[in-house]
């Protein structure tokens, strides 16, 4: 069997689920619509800032072309299922970075879940002002 590629998108609101086989997939309770898809390699390098990857649409794509008007202000994650004779694994997760037009496609760049761990979070600062009220439990 060759292996079968399941997208699957989501925000705060809304779910799109895709594929790029010749016809619709149905996996865990949901429908993966066939569409013109295609993705660059998935790769591990030794910079995870550098461990993006492209998902390529055909420009006729509603997801895609709602993307090309604006990007939500949530999170937009992005799962790649992989379906093989073994079974259906994790293949890529991560969140939309940014768009790309192109004459006859719609290029998606995605940061791998990886690079959102590297960062440094936010840290609690210590002045002279403190934030807390005196001698409240946070003070």
């Amino acid at each position: 069997m060759v292996p079968i590629e399941l997208y699957k998108f989501a925000d705060a609101n809304t779910i799109w689920y895709y594929t790029s086989a010749d016809r619709d997939i149905e996996y865990d309770g949901h429908t993966y619509l066939s569409t013109t898809i295609g993705r660059g390699e998935i790769e591990s390098k030794a910079s995870v800032q550098r461990e993006n990857i492209e998902v390529t649409f055909a420009v006729d794509n509603p997801m895609a072309r709602g993307f090309l008007q604006y990007i939500p202000d949530t999170v937009v994650t992005l799962v790649i299922f992989i379906q093989s004779d073994a079974g259906t694994f994790v293949g890529w997760k991560g969140r939309l970075g940014a768009v790309k037009p192109e004459k006859s496609a719609i290029k998606l760049v995605c940061e791998s879940i990886y690079v959102s761990l590297k960062r440094t979070g936010l840290r609690a600062q210590y002045q002279r002002q403190c934030r807390h009220m005196l001698y409240s439990p946070g003070c």
